[in-house]
């Protein structure tokens, strides 16, 4: 099962993960996907699905507020995103223990590191995602070596106390700067 935790708008990339299910599903007729967010995409991301015929393979659960208990049910998170800045999706999916495929959009590196927390793909590229896709489908000991890596990495850098220090060096930085 693999999960996309975003808005349903155009930056999130859903329909780049879309447009890799035709292949993925000759090689792996076993996978679902589940979104899990709201927007403005909904009804017409439903609607290409409908016309391609991969209706059946993905679900729309809208925005969930038990996430942090469903998260650990998927066997991977997709997090297609063109553009982005935090990327809370991949922080939480890293703490729940949950593999991640990640673009290297914006300041989603520093998150994952690629190939020691999950795999990083290149923005908007379709054929870069669906090859890491197949690789982490394909290998478990690669997925449960990077569920263990990032749950690991996610407890020590995103906790609340390591991430108010951080905050507050940063203002503390701003302060000197000003």
């Amino acid at each position: 099962m693999i999960g996309v935790v975003a808005q349903l708008i155009p930056r999130k990339g859903h329909r780049l993960l879309f447009d890799c299910l035709p292949e993925l599903l000759e090689q792996f007729p076993q996978v679902r996907v589940l979104c899990f967010g709201n927007g403005q995409l909904e009804n017409k991301l439903k609607q290409e699905l409908l016309s391609c015929g991969l209706q059946s393979y993905v679900r729309f659960l809208g925005f969930r507020t038990d996430l942090i208990d469903l998260l650990p049910e998927l066997d991977l998170l997709v997090h297609p995103a063109k553009k982005e800045g935090l990327g809370v999706a991949v922080m939480e999916a890293m703490s729940a223990g949950v593999p991640v495929i990640s673009s290297n959009a914006g300041g989603l590196p520093d998150l994952l590191k690629h190939e020691i927390h999950g795999l990083l793909f290149k923005s908007d590229d379709r054929h870069s995602l669906l090859d890491a896709l197949r690789r982490m489908i394909s290998e478990e000991g690669l997925r449960h070596t990077f569920k263990d890596a990032a749950r690991s990495h996610a407890l020590q850098s995103f906790s609340i106390k390591q991430m108010s220090s951080h905050y507050i060096e940063l203002y503390k930085h701003v302060l000197r700067s000003s």
